[in-house]
This record gives structure tokens, sequence and C-alpha cells, in this order.
């Protein structure tokens, strides 16, 4: 039952994610080489990884890896753009197609959605390695085990998983050096937000996944990860997952700010659902639209992701 609760929790996200690359809208701010942690200066740096080498993914499975891969297929948005940055975007081959970030991501060919990997386009890439996400994922990595094509799973549902993926896909592509920094990176970014609001106010703060429904990220996400480090209150931490919840829950919990994305439902959408108009975030003007395709993806952009609700939780550590 956990793990069923787990799935539909991840495929809630994956849908909206989905919704937002459907929208065709590119990302703002698009990193130029010198922003990559694993630059071509820096894989020179690295020395050679012996092979085979042996990995535990994040879902515990132990993959031998027989050779340094050369073509890799992602399966997921937040493994792109985790390849990317440990500079592995030459070896990419084949992305799902929500995988928009970076902008060179847009050209690589697609072999299905998160949901439903092309198996027979994957094997005619013939890649050497397919980064998969995680249950969702199982029969089509299966399929490609059973074929003989290399997988590592790296789902991720907090912080901690987080930087384990980012090692173990650097240990699998021997750019180990780039994952250490990437993830050092990370924790140092995050550590310098997190040391501002620590000694704040913490307001109360409710994060819409998607206002069908009213979905929102509960205890264990790691969304209220980050609006805690953000100096705030995750009003659903009474909740598990992605989870449910209700507009009498939320008038109950009375959040001084709301947090949503685009394809979530926009400030007007939820200014204008009348059961909320007592919410003190719907009468003080507090309703706040962020980038989905950076809050909603677990990967190395969660520093900025960080920031997103930072600014607009506490304002006033950015002045």
């Amino acid at each position: 039952m956990k793990k069923l609760k787990r799935n539909l929790s991840i495929l809630i996200v994956i849908i909206i994610l989905a919704l937002t690359a459907c929208a065709g809208r590119q990302p703002a701010d698009q990193p130029n080489a010198s922003d990559a942690v694993g630059s071509s200066e820096q894989q020179a740096e690295t020395p050679p990884a012996a092979y085979p080498v042996t990995v535990t993914d994040v879902k515990g499975r132990s993959v031998t890896i027989e050779k340094k891969p050369e073509s890799i297929v992602s399966l997921t948005p937040s493994n792109t753009e985790t390849l990317f940055a440990l500079g592995l975007g030459d070896k990419i081959v084949g992305v799902d197609e929500y995988s928009n970030y970076p902008e060179q991501a847009n050209a690589i060919k697609k072999v299905g959605d998160f949901n439903g990997p092309n198996i027979e386009l994957i094997t005619q890439l013939k890649p050497d390695l397919v980064v998969a996400g995680g249950y969702i994922q199982d029969e089509a990595i299966k399929k490609l085990e059973d074929i003989k094509i290399q997988v590592v799973s790296s789902e991720a549902a907090g912080l901690e998983e987080l930087y384990q993926t980012i090692d173990v896909l650097g240990e699998a592509t021997g750019t180990q050096q780039q994952a250490k920094q990437l993830v050092e990176k990370l924790k140092s970014n995050m550590k310098a937000i997190a040391d501002k609001t620590t000694s704040l106010d913490k307001p109360k703060v409710y994060f819409n996944v998607d206002i069908n429904g009213f979905f929102t990220a509960g205890k264990g996400t790691f969304i209220s990860e980050l609006i805690a480090m953000a100096g705030g209150t995750n009003v659903a931490d009474d909740s598990e997952g992605y989870a449910q919840y209700s507009v009498e829950k939320i008038v109950e919990k009375n959040p001084d700010i709301i947090i949503t994305t685009e394809h979530a439902g926009s400030p007007e959408d939820i200014k204008n659902i009348e059961a909320l108009k007592s919410v003190n975030a719907v009468k003080n003007d507090k309703i706040y639209s962020l980038d989905a395709d950076i809050v909603n993806r677990l990967g190395p952009r969660v520093d900025q992701a960080l920031e997103q609700l930072a600014r607009v939780i506490h304002p006033e550590i950015f002045e």
C-alpha cells in the first residue's frame, strides 16, 4: 500500500511537470559553458575511472557498468539536467519528452514520456547506460534489463537522496569529481539561504501542486523540506507525500502565503475561489506563481528552487 501511495504521489508531480513542458515555455536562465560543474577543463583533471564499476542506485539495486558510458539515455527531466550538470551533455543520445533544460536537451532524440518510455526507440539508440526514474518506470527498467541494457534508477524523494543520486551517477559515468563539486555547490548555496532564515518568523505556507482536487506537497516531500529551509511552515505537513487536501482544510490552516505554478492554477484562479476569500494569503494578496520547471524538479537546480521560495517567504533577506 505504501508503494502504491508513493507511485501516485510521484505521478501527480510528473503530470504537472508534463503540462509545463507541453506549454513550450523556455526556461528563463540558460547556463553557459563556464556555469557547468562538469566542464571539459574539470573533466580533464578527473582521473580516469576503472571499469567495470558496480554502483548501488537509490532503489538499492546493484548495477555493474562494464565500460565508461559513451552513449546515455535519460528518462526523466531531472536526470537530464543532472547529466548536463556533470558535463555529459555530449554523451546523451535520448531523453524523455519533457526534458527541456538546458536548451540543448530540446534537440536530443525523444524516447517517450515519463510514464511510457519507448523501449524500441531506446534499443535502436544502443545506449551504454539508461538513467531511469523510480517505481513508475519499474516495468520499463525490467524490459531494458531483459535485453541486457544497463539501467541505473535515480528516483529521489528528498535532498539526501538527490545527493546520493548525483554521487551514483558520477560513479557510473566516471565523473566522480564533478559530482562531488556539484553536491558541495548545492549544499553551500542552500545553507547560505537557510542560515539567513533560521531566526526569522515562520509564516504558514500552502503549496499548490494542482488546483483540480487541491493536491499539495506534504511531509516527506522535498518541497516541504525547501519551505522549511526558506523560513516557512508547511501547513500540509500533517499529510504524507503529495496529498489531496480540501478547501475546508486550507481555510482551517489559514496560510499566510500560497505558492503555485502556472499550470497548477494561477493566483487569479485561487483568488476566485469563493471559499478561500477569508484566508490570509488571499486577503493580503500573498499568492505567488513560481517556475514549475525549477520548483517541481528535484535536480541540480534545487538551490534555485530554494531561492525562489525564499524570495516570496522572506524577501527581506535579499534586500
